[in-house]
């Protein structure tokens, strides 16, 4: 009998525009480069 296991982490950032109040929401699962606040931000083309 074989057995394999896999971890997965998700991590989800929701993101408010401090001028507009538009939210934003994403996570990593299906985008392994988003690994921190910034580049969440970055990934939906705003910046900081």
């Amino acid at each position: 009998m074989g057995v394999e296991t896999n971890t997965i982490i998700v991590t989800f950032y929701r993101i408010t525009c401090d001028y507009c109040g538009r939210v934003e929401q994403i996570d990593n699962s299906l985008n392994h480069t988003i690994y921190n606040r910034r580049n969440a931000v970055r990934s939906i083309g705003w910046t900081l």
